[in-house]
């Protein structure tokens, strides 16, 4: 079953391996060894990942347990693919074809947390945001997407969002979409050792 193999091949939450440890948590080596361990075992399956990718293909969409399963586990492999071979061209590849918005929106997170910066990531945010900026519900998922995107420098890319036109303090689904998923999904983002993430925070809750 596609969709027991997604979940089979899915590594705990970095949430979950804290949980499990329970105390003078680390999130940065958290964050590091879930990765290591990732990058491991897409280079081990390198060859069969992609070609269970290739064979999985759900074609047109139909909202139906089979097809739902056949998209969970090529969303699963795309991100094994992206740290195996480092490049964002799969990754790319599946936003411009995706039909669907499970496809699309998986394929614009593996640009965005894998390939930071990158010109395809880049552009792949630009375009969706232009897609869908009339879309209240898809753009907060263009907000969740930035404000998981691991490291401390995400900080600073969910202050200046802060001021984007479709953000506002009034609007709850967006500062949830926004500051709460930074303060509650991001762990090397929120929890810098510095303490600029609490403090953010901290200001945000003030000025609401």
């Amino acid at each position: 079953e596609p969709a027991f193999r997604a979940l089979a091949l899915t590594l705990p939450s970095e949430s979950d391996i804290a949980r499990e440890i329970g105390a003078n948590i680390d999130p940065d080596a958290i964050f590091v060894a879930r990765e290591t361990l990732a990058k491991a075992i897409a280079s081990a399956n390198s060859d069969r990942f992609a070609d269970l990718y290739d064979s999985h293909d759900a074609g047109d969409f139909q909202p139906d347990a089979t097809s739902a399963g056949k998209r969970a586990l090529r969303n699963v492999l795309l991100e094994y693919i992206s740290l195996a071979s480092i490049e964002p061209d799969h990754a790319a590849a599946q936003f411009a074809n995706a039909t669907n918005m499970t496809d699309k929106a998986a394929a614009l997170t593996t640009l965005a947390h894998k390939s930071p910066g990158h010109v395809e990531a880049t552009s792949a945010l630009t375009q969706f945001e232009e897609t869908y900026a009339s879309d209240p519900l898809v753009m907060d998922k263009w907000f969740i997407i930035q404000a998981t995107i691991p490291g401390a420098a995400t900080l600073d890319l969910v202050r200046g969002l802060t001021a984007h036109p479709a953000f506002s303090l009034t609007n709850p689904n967006r500062v949830r979409s926004l500051v709460g998923t930074f303060a509650s999904g991001n762990h090397t983002g929120f929890h810098r050792a510095d303490g600029a993430g609490y403090r953010f925070l901290a200001e945000t809750v003030i000025a609401l």
